[in-house]
């Protein structure tokens, strides 16, 4: 799943046109230009019925965008929920069934590297997918 959503996400032209191919899971290779994308599975839940497990699973994904300015983490943002809510699709075999906007967060932090503060922009989503 990680690496077909990863797929669909670097294939998209409007992300591509501001990040490149800069998505990343976990964390971003230090000294990573901005802006730049960082995925995290804050949870990953089977499905189940009375029967037991079902295909269907749900993931919560943490969608976290650092950039230079805040209008550029947003606009990042803008791109990448474009590409996910209400969207059903396939890639590499794993078919996503929609993906929605639970929650959103901006704030900044010292980067100690550059000297600089870097602008984060933080969506929470919720997807199914099996």
């Amino acid at each position: 799943m990680k690496q077909e959503l990863l797929s669909y996400l670097k294939a998209d032209t409007a992300i591509a046109a501001l990040v490149g191919d800069r998505i990343h899971w976990v964390e971003a290779p230090q000294g990573q230009t901005m802006p730049y994308v960082v995925l995290t599975r804050a949870s990953d839940i089977a499905s189940h019925v009375y029967e037991g497990a079902i295909a269907i699973r749900e993931l919560r994904l943490q969608v976290d965008c650092d950039a230079l300015t805040d209008i550029q983490a947003q606009a990042v943002q803008d791109a990448i929920q474009a590409r996910i809510t209400g969207k059903r699709f396939e890639q590499g075999g794993v078919k996503f069934q929609g993906g929605f906007v639970l929650n959103a967060l901006d704030y900044s932090e010292q980067n100690q590297s550059a000297g600089a503060r870097i602008k984060r922009s933080m969506q929470e989503y919720k997807l199914f997918y099996n």
